[in-house]
């Protein structure tokens, strides 16, 4: 089972019965809301490899459907990066049942948050300059604590030992 760690603030916006999560999977991710020009956005950073996925301009009532977006999300942000490659039935296989959880206060995945939260906040004015840089560049920054290495080559590898 896949989990997702909600930060508070995502948290109270889902108004989930989140539980405590099961012990660390390679799957599990850390997930954030905030704001852009107003709209609500969600970043989705996987805990292993801080493969980032993004949901933009979302709605309350999207809530309900969270699971099936961030699957479609990740999906799409793989074939974006040109890493999904023939494993899309793989990933819709092992991503077919995802918990939401409380966050596990992880300082990796949310200094990631951090980071990635500052830079869409003060560079980008627009939703559709998020959008575009979401889809091309947010994968391709090479982080400390990956050595440098894009998530996205990491994100292959961990796809590739599927």
């Amino acid at each position: 089972m896949v989990q997702i760690h909600c930060t508070q603030k995502l948290g109270k916006f889902i108004k989930a019965n989140k539980g405590k999560g099961l012990p660390r999977a390679g799957q599990d991710w850390s997930a954030h809301l905030f704001f852009v020009s107003g709209r609500k956005c969600i970043v989705f950073v996987h805990k292993k490899t801080l493969y980032t996925v993004m949901l933009l301009d979302i709605f309350k009532k999207d809530m309900t459907y969270i699971n099936r977006l961030f699957l479609e999300a990740l999906i799409d942000q793989l074939k974006s990066d040109n890493i999904l490659g023939n494993h899309e039935g793989l990933i819709r296989d092992l991503y077919k049942e995802i918990s939401l959880v409380s966050t596990d206060n992880d300082r990796k995945t949310l200094g990631v948050i951090n980071n990635i939260v500052s830079i869409y906040q003060g560079n980008f004015e627009d939703l559709e300059s998020v959008r575009r840089y979401a889809s091309e560049g947010v994968n391709k920054m090479p982080w400390q604590s990956t050595k440098y290495v894009y998530s996205k080559d990491i994100m292959l590898k961990e796809l590739n030992l599927i």
